[in-house]
């Protein structure tokens, strides 16, 4: 079998749990005897578009195949977002060339919901793997672009205010007091005659389509694999097909022997993962400020080295407090170890985490969890002993839970040993293959 993979980005470029989830399907395909192939998309910042080419590389022995494409100087950027007639045609060209027996799109993001059609046109078995929710919001998280969580569109319009904030869709500079839609029109019509200028009419005539389209395109695969029971409800009431998709939970790999026990630390916490707003980091900066004498130690492994305004401002606003520590990123193979002497991981979510496999690790290795009471969090660690689930945006409640766990008012987490396993997904997504190639 011969199965070509698309992704919205891939190693060495980028790492992150859709690129190892990626890259582990096609080298266990590879150990097994079959063919695999990546394609993947990548920004580019040139500016003419006889620039944009297709590179290739090959990441620990799969072959990948880079489409390079900017956004931004697409003619109508709003449609871009979900259906690129770029990517779409070098799709149809790949597949000429590569002509794989089936497609597993593991995150359409970057490459759009069209660069399926050509093989749809082929009628090529398509599965795909829905790891966030981009097929319902183009931000990804079901997280408003001011802070409040979202279970879907609510009208057709609903997702304009996102869009323009996180792509700067229907925006234009102006001058403080000139609203930007009116300096648009008055540069337009000065200078063209129209009234309306042709980019804003597109925006505004394709965010309303970027849903339909998707949910169109989706309705067509063969099979949609959705990693639990939540992200599963919510997908449905947002118009996916009840019938394609099927919950095969994400699993861990065998964790290696660590030896001993490790000598507990119990005022040591862990936050793991970027440092970006929807993962919250924040809120446990506002926890440690509201007491200045809790006695407890943060370490927070993630990139601290970016420049991203977020980043900056935890900083500032952490001053000379010394109770976090800045850990910077952590190879997967040494997360077990990390965690181990931890009192508790923290994780207090903005969006629906889906499934994290940190919080897997953590319950596996008995570490207690203190997680936003989101989407698959809750469904992870309800009704387990000495694990706590705690208001997402309550800073007072989250300083409340480090205290109780360094007090030990808790009871000790037993570790769990019934969770699924990365063999169990791997096989079962394997079985789909065979079942939608029949």
């Amino acid at each position: 079998m011969r199965v070509l993979f698309l992704t919205h980005q891939f190693l060495p470029r980028h790492l992150g749990g859709t690129e190892l989830y990626t890259l582990a399907l096609a080298r266990e395909l590879l150990g097994n005897g079959a063919e695999a192939q990546v394609v993947t998309y990548v920004e580019s910042p040139a500016a003419d578009p006889a620039e944009f080419q297709l590179a290739h590389t090959v990441v620990q022995d799969v072959p990948v195949t880079e489409i390079h494409y900017n956004l931004s100087v697409a003619p109508w950027r709003a449609r871009y977002e979900y259906a690129n007639p770029f990517t779409e045609h070098q799709l149809d060209g790949i597949l000429r060339q590569v002509r794989p027996d089936l497609v597993h799109a593991t995150h359409l993001m970057k490459v759009g919901g069209a660069a399926l059609r050509p093989a749809l046109r082929r009628r090529l078995p398509i599965v795909a793997t829905l790891t966030d929710f981009w097929a319902v919001c183009g931000r990804h998280t079901l997280l408003r672009s001011n802070g409040q969580l979202c279970r879907g569109p609510r009208h057709p319009l609903d997702c304009l205010p996102c869009l323009r904030d996180t792509y700067g869709f229907t925006r234009a500079r102006s001058w403080p007091g000139v609203h930007p839609l009116s300096l648009t029109l008055a540069r337009r019509a000065l200078r063209t005659g129209r009234l309306w200028p042709s980019e804003l009419v597109g925006d505004l005539a394709a965010i309303p389509f970027r849903n339909p389209f998707l949910r169109g395109v989706l309705r067509q695969l063969s099979r949609i694999v959705v990693l639990s029971e939540f992200q599963r409800r919510l997908l449905v009431e947002n118009g996916l097909p009840d019938h394609a998709l099927e919950v095969v939970p994400h699993g861990l790999e065998p964790i290696p022997d660590l030896g001993p026990p490790a000598r507990v630390d119990p005022r040591r916490f862990a936050f793991v993962g970027s440092l970006v707003p929807h993962k919250g980091l924040h809120i446990l900066v506002e926890a440690l400020a509201l007491d200045p004498s809790l006695e407890v130690r943060l370490d927070v492994y993630g990139d601290s080295s970016s420049a991203s305004a977020y980043v900056t401002d935890l900083k500032q606003r952490l001053g000379s407090d010394r109770r976090i520590t800045w850990k910077g990123t952590l190879p997967p193979e040494e997360l077990a170890a990390a965690l181990r002497g931890c009192a508790g991981l923290v994780m207090p979510a903005q969006w629906y985490e889906n499934s994290p496999l940190v919080v897997q690790l953590a319950l596996t290795l008995g570490v207690r969890v203190l997680a936003s009471r989101l989407g698959t969090l809750e469904e992870m660690l309800a009704g387990r002993p000495g694990h706590l689930l705690l208001p997402a945006r309550d800073a007072t409640a989250w300083a409340e839970a480090l205290r109780r766990a360094i007090s030990g008012g808790l009871p000790v987490p037993v570790p769990v040993a019934d969770l699924p396993t990365w063999r169990a997904h791997a096989r079962r997504i394997f079985e789909i293959y065979h079942e939608v190639s029949a």
